[in-house]
């Protein structure tokens, strides 16, 4: 008992004498110390530090603001934060069980463990709180400590932030562990500096509709981004990270949310970074008319009749019936919140504002999408070639029907030779919407920016949304990665980019901008390869200018 004892009082005498050795920065509204550090790596984490206030009462729907200053104590970040989301709607148990059965011929229960995977925190997670605008900082201490020795912008370390998947409904800043790729980037230097933050998800983030504009904002979530890059720029400096190297990003919603603060404000307003790493970018296509109904539709399972009525509930009210809503109600292939065209923060469709030149130009890029984007949301039912145009019509409802037959009897004819890019009712519906929402885009960002833009596609099979992340991450011991080389060329690629500015390779060939030959890298299982864009076609051109 009494050896117990001298192990615990020891024990906690090594906590207390570890944690005042933990470095404090001084934030000017706050003081904040690392949470640990990392010995086996040789970097310090600095947990949940706050970028704005809390989003409650009337900053509920409306865009965040700066933080109060709380010098009262030293924050250590030990609460962790996740704001309030939900899991997977429903239909994407359908989507997944028909992906499994069309590749793999395998019939899923509902029983099976791989069902789990597409679930995200979910709605009970005990992190979840409304005042969850809270960021990480992961620096390596060698960077940190250099940062006291030369004020100069030569000791100064490139910075990746990065922006979280999951549909603009889930996700949080832990979504994504950068270990592999900062132990990648520490091999010859001393690497780069991580920051991940949350931003408003779901209702929370993203509700529009008319009277959101007089009571609220729409884009909430691209605020809150916004303000944590924003933050960046002030503060990284204090952890030795430079401000005019900062590189974002982000994979599918995350993706889709970086081409927006690309072009936030038509290109008006000066940038927050100066490199991005775009991956299957997903962007949200909704009417206002849709906008409407979306938030009546909640403000009907609320039992409320307004916006302002709203925000007086409790959180645990808008969480249930954020949960519910998304999760029930959602039609097929949809998450039901997005990003919107709001006239001010997002005054129109990004790839027109692209088009037109309306965003920030002072950028370098590395776009990137898998080969098959679309087969997740594209309906079962599309088998039959006659249901498609049913449903290009209930998602894209300001086409009309002269412009929703054009789209699905001239630009994808039900001609099933391969000559058109499919040989099945099936595999036209999904190259349909892998245009329409995920790479049309990434040809829009080559189109935009072709000297700046370094543009890959990932082919290693089955190539499904969001499978190249895998490789990007690789810690050397996923089994989701099958060719460890292709993985370590991924890796090195981005490092020197997030370093320099362009993507190279001592293993790998020469990635070379758009513009040399209207070409991709092609990432595949035997190595990888330059192709012709098969982004830059007259779909895409359609898709680009789209009236929405």
């Amino acid at each position: 008992m009494v050896l117990f004892c001298l192990t615990v009082l020891l024990g906690a005498a090594f906590r207390i004498i570890e944690a005042a050795s933990l470095p404090i920065v001084d934030l000017g509204y706050e003081l904040h110390q690392a949470s640990s550090f990392n010995n086996e790596h040789g970097w310090y984490n600095f947990s949940n530090i706050r970028y704005a206030a809390p989003p409650l009462g009337q900053l509920r729907f409306r865009p965040p603001v700066p933080p109060m200053t709380d010098r009262s104590e030293i924050q250590t970040g030990n609460v962790g934060r996740v704001c309030p989301q939900v899991e997977m709607p429903q239909w994407a148990t359908t989507a997944y069980a028909f992906i499994v059965k069309t590749l793999y011929g395998y019939t899923l229960n509902a029983s099976d463990s791989e069902f789990s995977i597409i679930n995200g925190p979910g709605v009970h997670d005990g992190r979840i709180t409304e005042d969850c605008l809270f960021l990480d900082v992961i620096v390596p201490k060698k960077i940190y400590e250099r940062r006291r020795q030369n004020c100069t912008t030569k000791a100064l370390a490139p910075v990746l932030v990065s922006i979280y998947g999951g549909g603009y409904v889930m996700g949080d800043k832990n979504t994504i562990d950068p270990t592999g790729l900062m132990k990648r980037s520490m091999q010859e230097d001393d690497g780069f500096i991580w920051v991940s933050f949350n931003y408003r998800v779901g209702a929370f983030g993203w509700l529009a509709s008319d009277a959101t504009t007089e009571h609220g904002v729409a884009n909430a979530g691209l605020h809150d981004q916004r303000l944590a890059l924003e933050w960046v720029q002030n503060n990284i400096h204090l952890f030795g990270g430079d401000a005019n190297q900062v590189t974002v990003i982000g994979q599918s919603a995350g993706g889709g949310s970086i081409i927006h603060q690309i072009v936030a404000y038509g290109g008006s307003v000066p940038g927050t970074f100066q490199k991005a790493i775009v991956q299957s970018p997903g962007l949200s296509f909704t009417t206002g008319e849709q906008q409407n109904e979306t938030a009546n539709q909640l403000l009907r399972i609320l039992n409320v009749s307004s916006i302002e009525e709203a925000r007086q509930l409790p959180t645990e009210s808008l969480i249930a019936a954020n949960s519910y809503q998304i999760t029930n109600l959602s039609t097929f292939g949809s998450f039901s919140y997005g990003p919107v065209t709001d006239g001010r923060f997002a005054p129109d469709i990004p790839a027109r504002l692209l088009t037109d030149g309306r965003f920030n130009k002072n950028i370098r890029l590395i776009v990137g999408h898998n080969a098959d984007e679309g087969l997740f949301i594209t309906a079962p039912e599309t088998s039959n070639s006659s249901v498609l145009t049913t449903l290009v019509g209930e998602a894209f409802p300001n086409f009309g029907s002269n412009l929703t037959n054009h789209i699905t009897n001239n630009l994808y004819p039900p001609v099933y030779n391969g000559s058109y890019g499919y040989n099945s009712p099936l595999w036209r519906a999904d190259l349909l919407f892998s245009e329409a929402y995920f790479t049309c885009s990434t040809n829009a960002l080559s189109r935009a920016l072709p000297n700046q833009t370094y543009p890959y596609i990932f082919s290693v099979y089955p190539a499904l949304h969001s499978m190249d992340s895998s490789y990007v991450w690789y810690d050397g011991s996923s089994s989701a990665v099958g060719n460890a080389t292709i993985a370590y060329i991924m890796q090195d690629y981005i490092v020197n980019f997030i370093k320099g500015g362009t993507p190279l390779s001592t293993i790998g060939p020469p990635f070379r901008p758009w513009s040399v030959s209207g070409s991709v890298l092609d990432i595949n299982t035997s190595g990888v390869t330059e192709m012709k864009d098969p982004t830059d076609n007259d779909h895409c051109r359609f898709w680009q200018r789209a009236p929405y």
